[in-house]
């Protein structure tokens, strides 16, 4: 690795502001912030450099007091903190800037691959780095941007949040859409930026049983759930989902989300539905810090059940468990009714509360609707037996014979038949749904993607390829 040093490597009589320059324009720049960096010019200069030639740069926070006036131009840059105590400190600012290197050269490099494959136009503009003001002057200075023309600005995963987007659109609000690779399916410079806007996405994520044994943990589902959310708010959709607000939990996740990409300031991005008796343990103030961002549903128990709506009735027994799961159903038929498509990742196959594993009950209805279905199988659980069902498989885990060891679930299997007799509900029967589903097949998902892609969605554990195809389909589909 050669290094270049202002003092050491600029030869007596040079042209020092060219020197720095041309030396910059093929470097990684490591800043080294301290108290006084942006007093200095040539400081400030360097990174205006390095912004001008799209280099990696990386900022080493080693403040200790405090600055006068900060730079504004380090912005959009990774930062680390300076290690003072620590032996390995140079150690650690190294490794951080090389891996900066290698992300920027491995973002670069998949952009020219994909527009080599044809999964990008060619038209496309690419930068290393996050964009900001200072990139419209560039791109304007090097010729590669024409602002009388629509294009589109590549820039690194993540997307940025819709504060930045609002400052960048105001300085050119019409020909340059920015995006991401994994976004930029969804994005058509002649439409809308937000193609998916008044779209409600039930959003289905919940732990799976074998996670471990695919090499995952739950931060990986988090992750995929992360991921699957902000990209379908950036496009604008809404998202339907159950959750009871747990401190840490999936739903609260969302709202800070929502608070990242949502540009338009449309209220209520997401749709909570609670069924009963779960929404009677909620503390009252749960859902005021959100209550710009949620639109929630409370659903009672059916009426047939003959229980007082305003009592908590645990799962626990035959009789309980009974109510919550014709409760469940109620609910995810609502759900089902008001959203657009169905995207399932993860999944319990046992320890449920409703009259089936829950995300094969909402695949039934979405299907049985006509609803677009996206299986994101890679990450096992229900949605994973879900896949192998469409595809003629009998999953062990989707037999009555198997969920009925559990003496309560057999126990509201009777109850099922017994008021099925009574045409207050149907039976459980695994047997007739792995028909429907075997039936259906593949190609009933009807989701706006080819065998192949939905073969992928099925298997894939790469994020970035997951939501790719996922907007791929959504905006196909629902266009």
């Amino acid at each position: 690795m050669a290094t270049f040093y202002d003092s050491n490597d600029i030869a007596a009589g040079s042209d020092f502001e060219k020197e720095i320059q041309a030396n910059v324009a093929d470097s990684a720049m490591v800043v080294v912030q301290t108290d006084t960096y942006s007093d200095r010019e040539w400081c400030r200069k360097e990174v205006l450099f390095a912004k001008k030639y799209g280099c990696p740069v990386l900022v080493v926070n080693a403040v200790t007091v405090g600055e006068e006036r900060f730079f504004p131009y380090l912005g959009n840059t990774p930062t680390i903190r300076w290690p003072f105590d620590s032996t390995r400190r140079c150690e650690v600012a190294m490794d951080a800037a090389l891996r900066e290197v290698l992300r920027n050269v491995y973002f670069l490099e998949h952009v020219n691959t994909l527009k080599a494959a044809g999964l990008l136009p060619n038209s496309c503009v690419q930068i290393g780095t996050a964009p900001e003001m200072l990139t419209y002057r560039n791109l304007l200075r090097a010729k590669k941007y024409d602002r009388t023309k629509p294009s589109v600005l590549l820039y690194p995963d993540p997307p940025l949040g819709d504060e930045q987007i609002e400052v960048l659109d105001d300085l050119n609000p019409s020909n340059l859409i920015f995006t991401t690779p994994t976004a930029v399916i969804a994005q058509d410079p002649a439409r809308s930026p937000t193609p998916l806007k008044g779209k409600l996405i039930g959003l289905s994520i919940s732990d799976a049983p074998d996670l471990a044994q695919r090499g995952m943990g739950q931060v990986h589902l988090e992750d995929a759930m992360v991921e699957c959310a902000r990209h379908l708010l950036v496009q604008g959709a809404s998202l339907g989902c159950g959750g009871d607000l747990r401190p840490g939990g999936f739903t609260e996740i969302l709202f800070e989300l929502v608070r990242t990409h949502n540009r338009a300031g449309t209220k209520e991005r997401i749709h909570n539905f609670l069924s009963w008796p779960i929404h009677l343990r909620l503390e009252p103030g749960a859902w005021h810090e959100y209550l710009d961002e949620i639109h929630d549903y409370r659903f009672p128990p059916p009426s047939d059940l003959g229980v007082d709506e305003k009592v908590f009735i645990a799962p626990d027994d035959p009789q309980g468990r009974y109510a919550w799961a014709r409760s469940l159903t109620l609910m995810r038929t609502e759900m089902n009714q008001k959203t657009s498509t169905r995207v399932l990742l993860g999944g319990q196959i046992s320890g449920f509360r409703g009259k089936y594993p829950g995300l094969l009950e909402e695949a039934l209805m979405a299907l049985r609707s006509g609803q677009p279905l996206y299986l994101i199988g890679g990450f096992g659980g229900c949605t994973r037996l879900i896949i192998e069902a469409l595809k003629g498989s009998v999953p062990d885990a989707f037999a009555e014979a198997f969920q009925t060891k559990d003496p309560v679930y057999k126990a509201i299997a009777e109850r099922y038949r017994a008021d099925a007799a009574d045409k207050k509900t149907n039976v459980i029967d695994y047997a007739g749904e792995l028909q429907f589903l075997k039936s259906k097949g593949v190609a009933g998902l009807d989701n706006g993607l080819s065998v192949e892609e939905n073969e992928f969605l099925f298997t894939g554990e790469n994020l970035p390829e997951i939501v790719y195809l996922l907007l791929r389909g959504l905006t196909q589909r629902l266009k």
